[in-house]
């Protein structure tokens, strides 16, 4: 049945993208959302899949199933009274409040799961469990270190492995260490609106919530997933220092950003270098509280808000992405 559709009702003029993302604003998210953004900038037809919880293990009952019956008729309907009866939107909240909301302008959504397989490129992040809209062509972006290296089962032996950044490589699937990085910032989220007095410290834990080194207490409040953004800014404007217990995450940069004096906690044993891939710089950040650290990451601030403008740059990863999309799977589509 597939192969008639492929043939009879698929235009064979490229493969589509679709990108697996969460309803979750966080940094790894908003990195799948601005790939969208910027393939369909450069006229390419790429979509992201919204879905509530990625699925972690063989046994995760919150995967694709939870997905189709729960999601995807939550999506359809609020296509439909979105699309077709504008002026009901009031209904959308009251009825279907966990509806994923479109992460930023330029995306556009896949609501419908049911496609040709073989006519569309799947992209997953590297926190996904196994192949759950059965597609024949894959990419694993591995935007974090490989979470599955020890598992069977995780990927498939003909995926497409690349790194969004080298130090994040798992040479063993991505030998040829292909890299795709993409940057995206709300400039008019994030920003220093105080500059006066400051006092206190505030602190990030995110990934380096397990960490065996945390303190018993924290002398100040702590960003965690149940805080949103507009208060997350409005403690970064507030304190005079944010120690981040995550040692890769974006926050840190944000953090500084906002005015704070922004210090990465060392795990026991580790120096700067240990976070940074060959030749990478950091501006605006401490890794670690010496005062020499510090200094530097108030001195090289003004290059960090030079950086912000990632529009060229994200441009450019995705040319260079779509030649070996390309070279990998065939003609991709345009728009």
């Amino acid at each position: 049945m597939e192969k008639l559709f492929y043939k009879y009702f698929i235009k064979r003029n490229g493969k589509k993208i679709i990108i697996y993302n969460q309803t979750l604003y966080a940094g790894g998210t908003l990195v799948l959302s601005a790939l969208c953004k910027t393939l369909r900038e450069l006229g390419y037809d790429a979509r992201v899949m919204f879905i509530n919880h990625y699925q972690l293990s063989p046994t995760d009952k919150f995967g694709f199933k939870s997905y189709i019956w729960k999601t995807l008729i939550k999506n359809y309907i609020s296509y439909l009274w979105h699309n077709i009866f504008p002026k009901s939107k009031f209904l959308i909240r009251n009825i279907l409040p966990n509806m994923p909301l479109t992460t930023m302008p330029g995306i556009k959504i896949q609501y419908n799961p049911f496609f040709c397989r073989k006519n569309t490129i799947v992209i997953y992040p590297e926190t996904l469990y196994g192949n759950p809209l059965m597609a024949k062509n894959v990419v694993r972006w591995l935007l974090y270190f490989n979470r599955f290296k020890e598992v069977k089962g995780a990927f498939g032996k003909d995926d497409m492995f690349i790194c969004y950044r080298e130090i994040f490589n798992d040479t063993s699937l991505n030998p040829s260490g292909l890299k795709l990085q993409i940057n995206y910032f709300d400039n008019q989220l994030y920003r220093q609106y105080n500059f006066s007095s400051r006092s206190g410290k505030c602190y990030i834990l995110r990934k380096g919530k397990y960490r065996t080194d945390l303190p018993k207490s924290f002398d100040g409040p702590v960003f965690d997933d149940n805080m949103t953004q507009e208060d997350l800014v409005k403690m970064f404007n507030e304190h005079e220092y944010c120690y981040s217990y995550d040692t890769q995450s974006f926050y840190s940069s944000i953090a500084s950003i906002c005015g704070c004096k922004s210090i990465v906690v060392l795990e026991p044993g580790k120096k700067a270098e240990d976070y940074l891939g060959k030749g990478e710089k950091h501006y605006g950040v401490a890794y670690g509280d010496t005062l020499e650290q510090i200094e530097y990451a108030e001195k090289s601030r003004s290059l960090l808000l030079e950086s912000l403008d990632f529009t060229d740059k994200n441009k450019k990863s995705v040319k260079n992405f779509i030649l070996q999309l390309e070279e990998r799977f065939g003609k991709v589509r345009k728009i």
